[in-house]
């Protein structure tokens, strides 16, 4: 049976989803009115026939879109970025890296990069919208890693993590930050850490030399 909590977290995601439906149409080059805010979140509220023709014009529109563009391209994309040296692992069998330790890697890639990390947070949204601007639902991740923009980030980013990366008091400093439990309890192996450090400091030497600030 579906507990309260969850029938309500999946209304809650349906009006989200009509809303983003609703705003992307009412935009102009991207840039939504408060008046046009204010219209949507009225059309949601009364749950007339309007509401519906929202919500199912959003599911053809998501549906027609190739799954490799639709995921992660709004959410948290400097994650993705940051994952990108050793995406690969998680295609491998056995999975070469379990994503259940993702949150124990960022939690150190931020770490390791700084007080920068916002302003990279906010380059990167930055570097996506425009994308989409061109793009619209073509846009995929190849166009987006290819951007010289997104290289140029890269190099800056991941360069501030490889520096903190380096030593020998750089590898305990990366072996504690990574030998954290995941929800279950678990840990990565001390192989599979030091391969991600090392994947890291290779991705970045390997970035095209042009991208370089």
């Amino acid at each position: 049976m579906t507990s309260p909590v969850n029938a309500s977290r999946a209304a809650v995601s349906v009006a989200l989803r009509v809303l983003q439906a609703v705003l992307t149409d009412l935009g102009r080059d991207g840039i939504v009115s408060l008046d046009a805010v204010d219209r949507a979140i009225d059309l949601i509220e009364r749950g007339t026939i309007e509401l519906d023709k929202a919500y199912m014009a959003a599911r053809q529109r998501c549906a027609q879109a190739p799954a490799g563009r639709r995921s992660g391209l709004r959410s948290n994309p400097v994650n993705r970025l940051l994952v990108k040296p050793f995406e690969s692992l998680f295609f491998t069998t056995p999975s070469g890296f379990d994503r259940k330790f993702l949150p124990a890697y960022f939690t150190a890639a931020r770490s390791l990069i700084g007080p920068s990390f916002a302003i990279y947070d906010h380059e990167c949204k930055a570097i996506l919208q425009s994308l989409f601007s061109q793009h619209g639902s073509r846009l995929d991740w190849d166009t987006v890693y290819a951007d010289p923009r997104t290289v140029s980030l890269m190099r800056r980013m991941i360069g501030s993590m490889a520096q903190g990366l380096r030593g020998r008091q750089g590898l305990a400093n990366w072996r504690g930050l990574m030998l954290t439990p995941a929800a279950d309890g678990t840990l990565p192996t001390e192989k599979q850490v030091s391969v991600i450090r090392q994947l890291i400091l290779s991705f970045v030497d390997d970035l095209p030399a042009a991208a370089a600030e």
